[in-house]
């Protein structure tokens, strides 16, 4: 026979198990028999993905790629219609709820990333004001220093943030087109709060 809590084996008739102490008389044999049956009955969380990257778009092809594209085509920043489009197709004509959560998440992506760049030009636009504000602060600070900002450092640094930021928007759209493909999301959690907020999960067990 077999102790319930640890699982050992015991002698015939003992009261307590040797190995743990706990009282004797339950065999623990049958309760794995149970999980390795219950294990065997539930299907591992690798091959749903792999069911679910498969299913089919109303459009034609599998919803895990039309989900890649979907990120990827953000990348084609010389025709920003055609993400916008492809997010509007399955918004409107698609039912599967995570492809629909993708879609408006690609798009909140490109927006808020374009947004950072807006903020961005809009300094450089105000960029001789910037630069007289910057310099009359180092001189309140330091009136003795004769450290200035000039135009042109001050349009490089806002260049290099541009860089910046272009560099991480394209970086979250290629990896995120990549989890796509195999049905599953990389976390962006002020995003991802947003969107599931507005339309439902797009990051939950199995994604």
């Amino acid at each position: 026979m077999y102790c319930g809590n640890c699982g050992k084996e015991i002698e015939d008739g003992a009261v307590t198990c040797p190995v743990c102490g706990a009282p004797a008389g339950v065999s623990a044999e049958p309760q794995k028999e149970d999980r390795r049956e219950a294990s065997a009955a539930a299907p591992p969380k690798q091959k749903v993905r792999e069911v679910q990257s498969k299913q089919m778009a109303e459009i034609g092809i599998s919803i895990a790629f039309l989900a890649a594209l979907i990120y990827w085509s953000g990348l084609i920043t010389a025709f920003p219609v055609i993400p916008i489009l492809l997010a509007g197709y399955v918004l409107i004509r698609e039912k599967d709820q995570w492809l629909r959560a993708v879609a408006l998440k690609a798009i909140t992506i490109m927006v808020c990333f374009g947004l950072l760049l807006g903020f961005v030009n809009l300094l450089i636009y105000f960029k001789d004001g910037m630069v007289y504000i910057i310099n009359m602060l180092l001189t309140t600070i330091s009136p003795d220093s004769s450290r200035t900002v000039s135009g042109a450092f001050f349009t490089d640094i806002l260049n290099i943030l541009t860089y910046i930021i272009l560099f991480i928007r394209d970086l979250f759209l290629i990896l995120s087109g990549f989890k796509a493909l195999k049905y599953r999301n990389i976390r962006i959690p002020v995003i991802d709060d947003l969107v599931n907020r507005h339309i439902g999960r797009v990051t939950g067990p199995g994604r």
